[in-house]
Parts: C-alpha cells; sequence; structure tokens
C-alpha cells in the first residue's frame, strides 16, 4: 500500500487500485488511461468541493480495487440536500465539464476525454451500491426510513439480476466488447462480496 498525506488529508493507495489500473492497461493498450484517471480525479474532486463549501474537512482518500472512499474528519449529520449535494458533485462536474469540452469543438483528443467525463457521470448514477447512484438511494432510504438494510439487500439482488440480463443480452447479440463483459462482472462481484 502507498500511503502519503497532502495538507493533513491522508492518501492511501492499495495493490487492488493499482492492479485495476494494470488490467485496463492490458485490455485496451493504455492508450486513453491517462484521460481515465483525469476524468477519475475530476469526478473525486466534484465530491470534495462541495463537502469544503459546507464546512466539511476531509480526512482520508482511499483508492481500492472498488473505488475511491472519501472520508470526513467528522461524521456529522446534515440535512439530505447537503448530502445529496456532495453524492451528485462527481457526477455533475464530470458531465457539465464534458459538455463544455465537447462543445468547444478543440480536436479529437478533446472528444474523447469530453466523452469518458460525460460516460463516467451517468456511469456513476447507476444504482449499484457502491456508486454514486446506490449512494443516493440509500442516503434517501435511510432519511425517510432509517435502516437501509433490507433496502440494500434489494438494491444488491436487482442490481446483480439487471447485470447478469446484461451480459446474456451481450452475448446473445454478439456484442464481442470484452471490457464491458470483465466491468459488468466487477460490479457484480462487488455487490456479492458487499451482501455478504
Amino acid at each position: 500500500m502507498i500511503e502519503f498525506y497532502i495538507r493533513k488529508v491522508k492518501f492511501n493507495i492499495e495493490f487492488g487500485f493499482l492492479a485495476v489500473v494494470a488490467l485496463l492497461c492490458i485490455l485496451d493498450d493504455g492508450r486513453y488511461l491517462l484521460y481515465g484517471v483525469w476524468a477519475c480525479i475530476i469526478h473525486e474532486v466534484g465530491h470534495i468541493v462541495p463537502m469544503l463549501l459546507l464546512g466539511e474537512k476531509v480526512k482520508k482518500v482511499k483508492f481500492h480495487a472498488f473505488g475511491v472512499n472519501i472520508s470526513p474528519q467528522n461524521n456529522t449529520i446534515r440535512p439530505l440536500y447537503q448530502d445529496v449535494f456532495i453524492i451528485l458533485g462527481g457526477a455533475i462536474i464530470n458531465i457539465i465539464l464534458g459538455l463544455i469540452v465537447y462543445f468547444s469543438d478543440i480536436g479529437t483528443n478533446a472528444y474523447i476525454f469530453a466523452s469518458m467525463n460525460i460516460i463516467l457521470g451517468l456511469f456513476n448514477l447507476l444504482p449499484y451500491t457502491s456508486f454514486d447512484g446506490g449512494t443516493l438511494i440509500l442516503t434517501v432510504a435511510e432519511y425517510f426510513n432509517g435502516d437501509t438494510v433490507e433496502i440494500k439487500k434489494i438494491l444488491r439482488i436487482v442490481n446483480c439480476i439487471l447485470s447478469i440480463a446484461l451480459i446474456g443480452f451481450l452475448i446473445t447479440n454478439h456484442i464481442n466488447n470484452i471490457t464491458l463483459v470483465i466491468t459488468i462482472s466487477y460490479l457484480i462481484l462487488i455487490e456479492i462480496i458487499g451482501s455478504s
């Protein structure tokens, strides 16, 4: 594990994160990896900026095989709209930046970078429990219901069923996108591991 500090914020980069990055380099020849890394950094900044605007300090940023976790210094109870603002910050900044870059007509590489930002923003809105979309659903459910254990179980089961159906659709329609199949399989694994 790589560990370092930037202005009292602890950063952890685990081996699993580096293994996933290496796998992406192998699968796609690493052609657009740098664009993807920048889109991910922008996404996380999109979560951190609202936290800071709301007076929340970041304690730790952890990069692991299943994504990135940002831990606040204090686990304060905030109004629902503030939680929603923080949760959606990453996706919103990716989508807005992607659209700005796309319509600025800078060139081919800019289109690729714009597309990656838009795709990452939209992808994170999917209801997987480790994504912003799932976090949003669970946060709203907790606000209204107080307990999210059953909702999380149902969400995980639905995500697994829909993901398996999507893989079946890709296979039966001869859509040979190994990266997409691995990504969906990876998401199924995350949902299964999280439910144990």
